[in-house]
């Protein structure tokens, strides 16, 4: 089964929990594309910029032992959920498996605030340029949000070794970018305040099964 993860640290030292993240998923399955290293501006409270990048895995194991591995990892990497939108030294997130449609209270597939988030879009189609979520290609989404709080730091192989250092920082005065949590399950696929001026079609087709 071809799964996608997105990828996210603040805390810490970004690009080694990344990495280690990375490690970790390959435990359970085939690592079959990694993007390249984002720098994005954060969701919620002041706090740190975000590394974020995206994995493609091919694995044998179902969304709910996914999910336990996610969660382990993060925890692993020091991850306690306290604060909504708050700051965090790794999250791991399942956006989409084997075009499973999938409502739990604790996992939704494909995951439902994706589609809206320029640092989930970005890295996405670097590992899969030809992808479809919601009836539309994944390029048709990116292009409905504004192109601003992402910026490319490092190439595809940056998990594989050392490189130039990533510890956090402040982000720039005020919220360059706005969205919403990166992680608390939601049961739409539809972008939110990100999309451009232009009226963003429901995803009626995509719902829960």
């Amino acid at each position: 089964m071809r799964a996608y993860l997105s990828l996210g640290a603040n805390l810490g030292d970004r690009r080694a929990a990344l990495a280690a993240a990375v490690a970790g998923l390959a435990a359970v399955g085939r690592i079959t594309g990694v993007s390249s290293l984002f720098e994005t501006v954060p969701v919620g409270p002041p706090q740190p910029l975000y590394l974020n990048a995206v994995v493609a895995l091919d694995t044998s194991i179902g969304p709910r032992d996914l999910l336990e591995t996610c969660r382990r990892l993060e925890a692993e990497q020091g991850r306690r959920r306290t604060v909504r939108w708050g700051p965090r030294p790794l999250d791991v997130d399942i956006l989409w498996y084997d075009g499973l449609r999938w409502s739990r209270p604790d996992l939704t597939l494909p995951h439902p605030r994706a589609l809206g988030r320029r640092f989930v879009l970005e890295p996405w189609l670097e590992v899969w340029p030809e992808g479809q979520v919601g009836g539309r290609p994944l390029r048709w989404w990116l292009v409905q949000l504004r192109p601003t709080g992402v910026s490319r730091c490092a190439g595809a192989d940056w998990w594989r070794g050392p490189g130039p250092a990533t510890s956090s920082a402040r982000p720039p005065a005020g919220d360059a970018w706005r969205g919403r949590d990166r992680g608390e399950a939601d049961e739409r696929l539809v972008p939110r305040a990100e999309a451009v001026g232009r009226p963003v079609p429901t995803t009626a087709g995509v719902g829960r099964r």
